[in-house]
This record gives C-alpha cells, sequence and structure tokens, in this order.
C-alpha cells in the first residue's frame, strides 16, 4: 500500500512545482519588462522631450509651481514615448508628471518614480514622473506558463543528486562494474535494499563471474525473507548455482543442518544435496543416527578394539545396509568379520574427502567428526559435531540397527 501512496504524490509534487516556477517567472519576466520600459522612457525624457519642452516655452523655475500649463504639456507630449522592453509582455504604459520641486503628489505611481533632475541658472529642478504599465495578459500568461512546464518536466528528468549511501554503491560499482556506475535506475534500486541485504549485494558484487542482474536478484529475495546470511555459505551456494538466485537463496538462508533423504542417497548440509557413495552415505546415516539417539553431550561411539573386531555392532549396522541397499560384500563383511576400527577409519576418512571436496574444509568442518579419548578404554572416540536436533532423516536408524546406542559412551 505504501507504493502507490508514493506514486500519487509525484503528480502533486510537479503541480507544486510547476506553480512556483510559474510565479517565480511571471514576477521576474515582468519586473525585468518594467525596468527595460523604465529606463527607456527615463532616457528619452531625458535627452529629449524636457529640453525641447523647456527651451520652447522659456519657462522660468520660479513658475513652475504656479504655472498649471506647464504640467499640462509635459503630460500631453509624454504620451507620444514608446518604451522599449527586451520582453514583449507589456501591452501600454502610462507616464504622468505629479510633481516639480521633487514633490509626488499623493497617488504614487504603481511600477515607480522616474525622477529627473535639471541644471538652470536659479538651481536644481526636478521633475517627478508616475510610470504605470499594463500586462500583455494574452501573450505574457501562457509564454511563462509554458516555459515553467519545461522547466518543471526537465527538472524531474534530471538525475537527483546521489545520497552518501547512493556515492557508496557507485563507488562500489565503479570498482566492480564501471560501465553500470551511473545506472540511476540500479542505484535506486541499491538504495532500496536493507541492512540485511546490503552486505550480500557488496559481497556479490565483488564476484567476478556473478552478473549485477543476478546478484541484484539475490539480495532482492534476501531482502524480502529479513534473514541474515553467512557470507562463507552465500559464496559456496553461487558457486553449486551460478544460474539460480533461487537455489543460491535457499542455501544462504538454509539453518546449520544435516539432512538424510535416504531414497535419493544424499546428505543435504546447510540446504547443499551432497550424493556420497553408498558405503561411505551409510557409515555416516548411522554415525548420525547414534548423535541423534543420544544427549547433547554424548552421542559418542567408540572405537573397537584393533585386535578385537566388535561382532554385536558389526551384526546391527548389517542390518541397516541390509535395509538401504548396501553392497553385499560391504554387509558380509560386517556380519562375518564384525566392526573393524580399521573400516571405520576408513569410511570416516571416505566421508570427510567427499564433504570437503564440495564445500572445502572449512565449511565441511562443522559437519565432520569430532574425536576425543575414552576414558574407560583409552581408545579413540568419535561424534558427529552438530547437536542432535540439527540432525534429521534419521528416525528409522535407531529402530533397524537395534540399541546401537548401547555403545555409545
Amino acid at each position: 500500500m505504501p507504493k502507490p501512496a508514493m506514486t500519487a504524490s509525484k503528480p502533486a509534487a510537479a503541480v507544486l512545482l510547476w506553480l512556483l516556477i510559474s510565479v517565480a517567472l511571471l514576477w521576474l519576466s515582468w519586473a525585468c519588462a518594467t525596468h527595460s520600459a523604465r529606463e527607456s522612457i527615463s532616457a528619452e525624457l531625458d535627452t529629449g522631450l524636457l529640453p525641447r519642452i523647456i527651451a520652447a516655452k522659456g519657462f522660468r523655475i520660479g513658475q513652475y509651481e504656479r504655472d498649471d500649463d506647464l504640467l499640462a504639456k509635459i503630460n500631453r507630449d509624454i504620451q507620444t514615448l514608446k518604451p522599449q522592453a527586451w520582453l514583449p509582455v507589456i501591452s501600454e504604459c502610462s507616464l504622468h508628471l505629479q510633481a516639480l520641486h521633487g514633490h509626488p503628489q499623493p497617488n504614487a505611481a504603481k511600477d515607480g518614480l522616474i525622477v529627473l533632475a535639471r541644471q538652470s541658472t536659479e538651481g536644481t529642478q526636478e521633475f517627478a514622473f508616475a510610470f504605470a504599465c499594463q500586462p500583455d495578459y494574452a501573450w505574457w500568461l501562457p509564454t511563462q506558463l509554458g516555459i515553467a512546464a519545461l522547466l518543471t518536466a526537465l527538472f524531474l528528468h534530471l538525475p537527483r543528486p546521489l545520497s552518501p549511501a547512493g556515492r557508496r554503491w557507485q563507488q562500489t560499482l565503479q570498482r566492480h562494474h564501471p560501465h553500470q556506475a551511473d545506472d540511476q535506475n540500479l542505484l535506486q534500486q541499491l538504495r532500496a535494499l536493507k541492512d540485511n541485504a546490503r552486505p550480500v549485494m557488496e559481497l556479490l558484487l565483488q564476484q567476478p563471474g556473478c552478473p549485477v542482474p543476478v546478484a541484484l536478484q539475490i539480495a532482492r529475495q534476501i531482502n524480502q525473507n529479513g534473514k541474515q546470511v553467512e557470507p562463507a555459505w552465500l559464496l559456496k551456494a553461487l558457486e553449486q548455482y551460478p544460474d539460480q538466485p533461487d537455489q543460491v537463496v535457499r542455501v544462504a538462508c538454509s539453518p546449520a543442518r544435516l539432512h538424510f533423504d535416504t531414497a535419493a542417497q544424499t546428505a543435504e548440509i546447510h540446504g547443499i544435496p551432497l550424493r556420497l557413495p553408498l558405503t561411505p552415505f551409510l557409515y555416516y546415516l548411522w554415525y548420525a543416527g547414534i548423535r541423534a539417539d543420544s544427549p547433547a553431550d554424548e552421542g559418542w561411539f567408540t572405537n573397537p578394539p584393533t585386535n578385537r573386531p566388535d561382532y554385536e555392532q558389526g551384526r546391527r549396522l548389517s542390518q541397516l545396509m541390509q535395509h538401504y541397499g548396501g553392497h553385499g560384500k560391504a554387509i558380509n563383511d560386517l556380519q562375518s568379520n564384525g566392526l573393524k576400527a580399521k573400516t571405520l577409519d576408513q569410511n570416516r576418512s571416505k566421508i570427510k574427502d567427499e564433504l570437503v571436496s564440495v564445500l572445502g574444509e572449512t565449511l565441511a568442518a562443522d559437519y565432520l567428526f569430532e574425536t576425543a579419548r575414552d576414558a574407560q578404554s583409552g581408545r579413540s572416540k568419535y561424534r558427529i559435531k552438530l547437536p542432535p536436533e540439527a540432525i534429521t532423516g534419521v528416525e528409522e536408524v535407531s529402530e533397524i540397527s537395534l540399541n546401537t546406542a548401547d555403545q555409545a559412551t
């Protein structure tokens, strides 16, 4: 709803701007026109009309205030003057000699006074002319209002000055995408991003293989869901799905969770599905079942002695493999030879190789194994680092491999 309101305010702002520019232009054009006309008439009075009138009549200064004929004569003659205004906005002007000796009559002129001084043997004589003009409305109003409309349209289409945030975005674009640094539409969209999406966009713009439209689409989606994103997982998601912004957002916003899809034979880590070889996958599932079915501070499984395989655990693990279609050779080996420490070590190593090859050592670390020394036997024990509540899809494990957790310490 806020967006239509903001859109509706734009015409109102445009009308207000047009009115302000119109008033300014009308005032300025009228002031300039009347000033030009006043200067033109003043020059003609001073250099032409007054010397002719005074010389022709031979008036003395002492007679001016008593002789109304002088006022009548001057007022009749000045009506022949034609003002030269630089803007044709004036229809006509009137000029009237109001007073001699610089004492104008009470009805002051609308557009000002023209006061001229003449030197004679009797001193300085001042003539005060009232000056008033009438506008040519048919020309003046349409032209000024039209110019105001053009200036309004030009102003509205000019790029707005960038805010500090806009300048920072422009600088970022100049460093990594210089050909789009002056894209005002893009800068506007970048400024609209929320706090949680801005670092995401800055990070994506620094990636050479991430086009700006893809980066913007990812940032917008993260902007909408409001979630915080870990940069490392964002970049990993972009690496896995370079042309799929939706998948990038899904992975980047996924929780730190390990989910097993036994039908697809995949372990989904932080939203990224990894397909492991079958036997390492089933060992990973078995370890995850032990961890998820134990209290947070437990979930360990201790390696059997190197010279004494664990036949009971081998049987239970073989049941798990049979249920999920494990390889016959691995199943037979567990049933015949029991669960060996060497076999566990080999499969943990394979699991690590698979995870690191896709996620890298840093991101894979929390989904791999931690080790400790068993206090009773002195042998090494292992468990998945994640807390039990972060492991899902292993609900059947404890039911299939009966009482597997009994060996957890």
